[in-house]
Parts: C-alpha cells; structure tokens; sequence
C-alpha cells in the first residue's frame, strides 16, 4: 500500500482491454532504482535480481486469471552475526480479479467456472481497466523472505549457565527468601 504523496515501489500497468478474450504472456524486471525501493520497504539489504514471468488470462465477462512464477536473488543480514546472507526465493502463484462496474451478462447467461477458485475466494475486484502486475509481485516476494537468515555456520549461543538468573526469572524470588 502506498503512502499519500508517495510514489509507489513499483507499478507495471497492464490494459485489460488488450487482452480481449484471449491471454498473454508478460515478463518483468525491475530497475536497479525499482529494486532498491522493494528492499527497503520489505526489509532486504539488497535485491539484486527480481524476474517474474506473468501469464494473464481472459476468463470472459470482466474477469481474469494471474498466473506468476518469480525468482529472486535477495541479501539479507545474518540474525545472529549480522552479516551478509544471499538467498533465492523461487514461488509461483495465482490471483482472481473482477473487472467493477463493467455491464452484467446476459439474463441467464452462466459466469465462467473458473470463478470459483479451490480456495472458495472471491475474486479481488479491479476499477477500471488497469491492473498492477507488480503488486502481487511484491507481496508474494515479501511473504517468501526467510524471517530468520543465517550465514553459514552462525549459532546463537544464550549467556549464563541454565538453571542461572539469565534465564530464570524466580532466580530473584529464591535469593530474596534465602536471606531471611
């Protein structure tokens, strides 16, 4: 979601009207500047490649099928040594959207069978004839980043002895009753 007065990340338009009944295939590949701006808002130190191969598809009467496969080569800090972490995040994934505001079928014409996704969700709903192929792009890369990166061989490793105050909160209590 984008802030008042703020440009978005990343914006890749597509007209559903070039779609017509049929499908297309679209690649896309942001910027270095693009690129820069997804990191910092999801969080990465870097992402040093972002690939997303889009396949968009006509279901009739105003709604679609998103199909996209991306790959990533991402930096991240080391929860523990805080140092550079790359990983490849690799997902592919689906969207349903519905064209709003567009004349209704026929009486007595059918909806696509499609409409009814296995998830049994609606389908997100599109004013206008524009549609963001990057915005999926950017929440699936986002729920792909491994929350706790690690560089090899990094081990956390909790001060104090177990049993001792560090880790035991009752530690206090036991002296206090002691020095009765």
């Amino acid at each position: 979601m984008k802030a008042p007065g703020k440009m978005p990340l990343w914006v890749a338009l597509y007209d559903l009207a070039d779609l017509a009944e049929g499908e297309a295939r679209i690649v896309l590949e942001p910027d270095a500047a693009q690129r820069a701006a997804i990191a910092a808002w999801t969080g990465l130190a870097g992402l040093e490649a972002l690939t997303v191969r889009v396949l968009l598809v006509s279901l009739g009467e105003g709604h679609y099928r998103y199909e996209g496969s991306l790959a990533a080569n991402v930096v991240q800090q080391c929860v523990v040594t805080l140092e550079p972490v790359r990983n490849t995040i690799a997902r592919d994934f689906q969207r349903r959207y519905r064209v709003v505001g567009r004349t209704r079928a026929p009486k007595g014409a059918a909806m696509p069978a499609a409409d009814d996704g296995e998830d049994g969700e609606a389908p997100e709903e599109v004013r206008g004839r524009k549609l963001d192929l990057a915005a999926p792009v950017v929440e699936e890369l986002s729920l792909g980043i491994d929350p706790y990166p690690r560089a090899e061989g990094a081990v956390f490793e909790a001060s104090g002895e177990p049993g001792t105050r560090a880790d035991n909160p009752f530690a206090v209590l036991k002296s206090l009753k002691k020095g009765r």
